[in-house]
Formats: structure tokens, C-alpha cells, sequence
């Protein structure tokens, strides 16, 4: 009974001292849901609705574009910083010219919204030189907001 009467004490503030760190642990953010994705181009602003699933740290989904679904892979959500590809068929699919084009995403997730910037190839006609109708490559912000989910 005495021995008991000092275990249980020391047990006790041994728990609390373990689990006390782990309260602290950030929960990683979940992109799960509907988001509204925006980004300027030469030809004005450019709207997607993406429809996105995560597990652990990971997540995939689509994107619905003008020419219809487009997939978002390689997601990763780590802390606040938010990376994803969506691979789009620019053209018409299975037309001439149609061709695949990965567009990377890397951004801050704050609030319910993702900003960051939009990384993607040139898109001047296939075989041709950068800059084309669609502007030049290179950076271009983006913002990214929660509809639901």
C-alpha cells in the first residue's frame, strides 16, 4: 500500500510530462473539399473548380477546366506550405494540335486559402519557340479559396 501510495504520483507526472509535447504537434491542414483557384494570364483572369481528397499529407483530385476535367496530382500539404500539379490537354483533345502541359503550384495555406505562385512551360505552339499566344513562361501568382469541404 505505501509502496503505491509513492508509484502512482510519479506515474502520473511521468504521463503528463510525455504528452505535454504533443499537444503542441501542429495538425497537418486538410486541402479535402471544393476550392476555387485564380490566376491572371494574357487573356484575363483564369478560374478552375478543383475537387480535391487527402490522405495523410497527400492529395490528388480534378480540376474542371473549359475543356473539361484536368487531374491535380502530386499534391503534398506540409505545415503551411501547399505544392500540386494539375496536368491539362491544351487544344483539342485528340485534335491537332493537342498536347499535355504540367502546371505547378506552390503556395501558402493560411485561413482557408491558398496564395503562391503558378510555375508553367511556354506556351507557344508545339515545337515552337516560348511565348507564343499564351504568354510567356514563368511564375504568375495565384490564389486559391475554399467553396466547401
Amino acid at each position: 500500500m505505501t509502496f503505491l501510495r509513492f508509484v502512482r504520483p510519479a506515474v502520473t507526472a511521468v504521463a503528463v510530462l510525455v504528452a505535454a509535447p504533443l499537444t503542441g504537434l501542429a495538425q497537418t491542414p486538410s486541402m479535402s473539399g471544393l476550392w476555387e483557384l485564380t490566376w491572371e494570364t494574357p487573356r484575363g483572369e483564369q478560374t478552375l473548380t478543383l475537387t480535391l481528397e487527402q490522405t495523410d499529407a497527400a492529395f490528388t483530385g480534378t480540376a474542371e477546366t473549359p475543356m473539361g476535367e484536368a487531374p491535380v496530382k502530386d499534391g503534398v500539404v506540409e505545415g503551411e506550405k501547399v505544392t500540386f500539379v494539375i496536368e491539362m490537354t491544351l487544344g483539342r483533345p485528340g485534335g491537332n494540335p493537342s498536347r499535355t502541359v504540367e502546371q505547378t503550384f506552390a503556395g501558402t495555406l493560411k485561413d482557408g486559402m491558398v496564395t503562391g505562385e503558378l510555375s508553367m512551360p511556354a506556351m507557344g505552339p508545339p515545337g515552337g519557340g516560348g511565348g507564343g499566344r499564351g504568354g510567356p513562361a514563368g511564375p504568375r501568382p495565384f490564389t486559391m479559396k475554399r467553396v466547401e469541404g
